[in-house]
């Protein structure tokens, strides 16, 4: 009885700790093609790709076709969600993809994205477009040059950025989902003080019953 006393207790403290782990907040998907979802940088007069059925095809850049403000981006506005703190984004791409070098950068608008990739790192870039993989899971934290000024934006803004290679590459879905603090969550957070506090206790209490 004791020790189930005990291990209930542990499990109690365990999932208090856990609770104060970020929950995921919302998340947004644009299914690409026509009739579904353009990508924001169309309505700029941008030239870097084509919408077809149920795809946009992003296509390599030139100095020629796309400016900077008019080269493919996509605007993921989270403003209408509800967090009191956000900790992290994860972004599922769905894609096709065949060679070269192309990376995700996110951006906190249409003007500036991300630059804390480069020629030199890119080819070994955890946000590297993989051609065995269709679909693919990219995750940023606060670590992120730019996450301070997409989460006081409001707006993840997701651009591609190509280094090698002279394919282009279909886009079939993008989904953000973002995680941290909901404002609607009232659950109280134990501090460590107290969680410590709590587990010296209930350690003190079994080695009386002893």
């Amino acid at each position: 009885m004791k020790t189930s006393l005990f291990a209930g207790a542990v499990v109690l403290v365990t999932g208090l700790v856990f609770s104060a782990h970020a929950a995921l907040i919302g998340t947004i998907t644009h299914d690409y093609g026509f009739d579904k979802h353009a990508p924001s940088h169309m309505n700029y007069g941008g030239y870097c790709g084509s919408l077809h059925t149920d795809y946009f095809q992003v296509v390599r850049p030139s100095l020629s076709t796309c400016a900077t403000g008019s080269s493919f981006h996509d605007a993921f506005d989270f403003s209408h969600l509800a967090f009191e703190e956000i900790t992290s984004f994860e972004l599922t791409l769905n894609h096709q993809f065949s060679n070269g070098v192309w990376v995700v950068r996110p951006g906190a608008s249409r003007f500036a994205a991300s630059d804390d990739i480069n020629l030199f790192n890119a080819f070994l870039s955890d946000r590297r477009l993989s051609s065995s993989q269709q679909i693919v899971t990219y995750t940023f934290t606060s670590s992120l040059d730019v996450f301070d000024d997409i989460v006081s934006s409001g707006s993840f803004y997701l651009w591609f950025s190509r280094f090698s290679g002279t394919n282009n590459f279909n886009l079939y879905s993008a989904t953000l989902s973002v995680y941290g603090t909901p404002a609607s969550d009232t659950t109280p957070v134990p501090a460590p003080a107290t969680l410590a506090l709590l587990g010296l206790g209930l350690l003190g209490l079994r080695l009386r019953r002893r």
